[in-house]
């Protein structure tokens, strides 16, 4: 639907001034003039007109010294069909009348609810907005919601922080182990200790035997000294002298199979002393195992939540690139933030806010291909010829408020009324 006519009769500083449109025609049309002269006035106009109720309140909408203020627009459908809605405010209050080709509409605000939306109508209204309604607004334009798989990826990035911290942790853990290396199985010190106590009894055994097989070689050796001497006790000392004899043979046989059955006992005590140390490194090097494998683990684990947020952010993408933007380099980030080309909008310069949002004014506008630049002085020559094309490429018309006379198309406001037309 385009606007064709628009008359704002005694309304704030606008005395009358009606601007007509050409249907098929687009682009800006500027109201030119210097401050005070009724150019906001005319735009507010507009504004409250198709707003119907939702309008915002207004103090004094009737110009002074005047007895009611009027405002009327005409509006032609793409199939022909003419709409006219008229507004006026007397000192009882406001009526709104909506006509369909000549006929009264009993649900006006159904008709206007199809026209109305201060966002797209009003462009700086966008940039004004905080960043979050910003990126509601878009997501709303997009027709995606990216806030599940932001939570997703909000509870995956938690979880990926506290693997990483145990990676940390048990990475510290492993580099205060000594390296890798063969030590051999672990030396079980009571069976060795009893080892060396049977050793022991053994040693002390055959020093028993050789210390008795001695004294029996003593005392053989006595008695074959005092034969000479006790010869009458020959036959008795003879017969004790063959039982020693006896003796000393099996002794000496006892005595040197001991002898040659001690254990080496050097051996054992030096496993037992290096026992307690070389069990402690076979202990440190499990304890480095166990740490290696909970370490692999817990990096596998966090490589998969890696992954998992790498999968979420392919997914937004994805997303973002099913439901493009309406100008390109404008994104949405993790955060929830409206980025333009990498900035956030609300650094972006006056100039780049206000070009920005022309473009999601209209596409949030599809119906009513018209919108308000309330700051047009704020952009440079440049900037307008950029609206006046997105303008132009989007069949919209643009009412632009600027303070200078250079527009190539527009009207010129003095004192409440429009003083000419400026044309191309």
């Amino acid at each position: 639907m385009k606007i064709t006519q628009i008359t704002a009769e005694n309304y704030k500083r606008v005395t009358l001034a009606t601007i007509n449109f050409e249907p098929t025609a687009s682009g800006v049309v500027a109201l030119m003039g210097p401050n005070e002269s009724g150019k906001s006035s005319t735009l507010d106009a507009f504004e409250a007109l198709i707003a119907g109720r939702k309008a915002p309140k207004v103090s004094k909408p009737i110009h002074k010294g005047a007895a009611k203020g009027r405002i009327v627009a005409t509006f032609q459908e793409d199939d022909g069909t003419e709409l006219v809605v008229e507004r006026v405010y007397t000192d009882k209050g406001t009526t709104i009348t909506v006509r369909q080709n000549g006929l009264k509409v009993a649900k006006a605000d159904d008709i206007l609810a199809r026209l109305y939306s201060h966002v797209a109508l009003d462009p700086l209204a966008f940039a004004n907005l905080d960043s979050e309604k910003q990126a509601q607004t878009l997501l709303r334009l997009v027709g995606f919601d990216p806030a599940e798989l932001d939570e997703k990826r909000a509870n995956l990035y938690a979880t990926r922080t506290d693997v990483g911290r145990d990676v940390k942790r048990l990475t510290g853990q492993l580099d205060g182990f000594p390296p890798a290396a063969e030590v051999g199985e672990r030396i079980d010190i009571a069976a060795t200790a009893a080892e060396l106590d049977r050793g022991v009894e053994q040693h002390q055994a055959a020093d028993r035997l050789r210390a008795s097989a001695d004294a029996a070689l003593q005392a053989h050796g006595d008695l074959v000294g005092n034969v000479e001497q006790a010869r009458e006790a020959l036959a008795r000392t003879e017969a004790t002298l063959a039982d020693w004899s006896t003796t000393l043979v099996e002794r000496e046989a006892a005595a040197d199979a001991a002898e040659a059955a001690r254990p080496d006992l050097a051996p054992l005590r030096e496993r037992i002393a290096t026992a307690e140390q070389h069990n402690a490194a076979i202990a440190e090097q499990e304890r480095r195992a166990t740490v290696a494998g909970e370490l692999a683990t817990t990096a596998a684990r966090f490589a998969e939540l890696t992954t998992s947020i790498e999968a979420v952010d392919v997914e937004k993408r994805k997303g973002f690139e099913e439901h493009p933007m309406p100008v390109p380099g404008l994104t949405i980030d993790e955060d929830g933030e409206v980025l333009l080309d990498g900035t956030p909008f609300s650094q972006t310069s006056a100039g780049g806010k206000l070009r920005t949002s022309v473009a999601i004014a209209m596409a949030l506008a599809p119906h009513l291909r018209a919108i308000l630049i309330r700051d047009g002085s704020l952009l440079d020559q440049r900037n307008r010829d950029i609206i006046d094309q997105l303008a132009r490429d989007n069949d919209f018309t643009v009412l632009m408020e600027i303070v200078d006379e250079n527009a190539p198309a527009g009207v010129v406001f003095e004192d409440g009324h429009i003083a000419r037309e400026v044309t191309a």
